[in-house]
């Protein structure tokens, strides 16, 4: 391999992306507290967005909205990609240290895997709709569209499997054991596995 170019991001990316509706890749810059935008044709930053906190990992909509994990804050912060502003910063309080995110596109409900809580939030108005426990040590969060499934990949060594019955019901199904810090998770979408 060799290297074609380097572009120039805040301090410490984390989760890197390809962002549909700006054609974007975003990368969650964890030590400046902002994303970075990057043309995937001139591969230039095109723009970037101070969050105010630590982002994690962020999940889009695919219509003009991206949610951002403030692991430090334990918030979500809602990001207009049309006019490149924070418009809301939600509150994940209790719980503490939200690192994976997932978002059901169909329900509108984002899943903020936070330390042994996944929290439920309405992505239309930022409301919790639900707590539910995961193990501890969480990172990874997916959503199966398919089968209306969310699972968490927990550092303890399980995975917490989650069943979306509607908007505003879920009930956790089982933890399946995995490996011990086995915390990175992704669904093939044509799969669902």
């Amino acid at each position: 391999h060799r290297e074609l170019t380097k572009i120039e991001t805040g301090k410490d990316p984390d989760a890197i992306f390809y962002e549909p509706y700006s054609k974007r890749i975003v990368t969650c810059n964890g030590h400046s507290d902002n994303l970075s935008f990057i043309d995937p044709i001139t591969d230039k930053v095109v723009a970037t967005i101070d969050v105010g906190g630590k982002p994690e990992t962020a999940v889009s909509d695919g219509k003009g909205m991206l949610y951002v994990n403030l692991e430090d804050r334990s918030e979500i912060a809602a990001v207009n990609i049309k006019t490149n502003r924070v418009v809301n910063h939600w509150s994940l309080a209790p719980a503490d240290g939200p690192t994976g995110l997932a978002f059901d596109k169909d329900t509108k409900r984002l899943f903020s895997g936070c330390d042994r809580i996944l929290v439920v939030l309405d992505a239309t108005n930022g409301k919790v709709v639900a707590r539910l426990p995961i193990g501890e040590g969480c990172d990874g969060v997916a959503f199966d569209n398919r089968s209306k499934e969310i699972f968490t990949a927990n550092g303890v060594g399980t995975m917490t499997v989650i069943k979306e019955k509607h908007a505003n019901d879920f009930i956790v199904q089982e933890n399946l054991p995995t490996q011990r810090s086995a915390r990175t998770i992704a669904i093939d979408e044509s799969t669902s596995t």
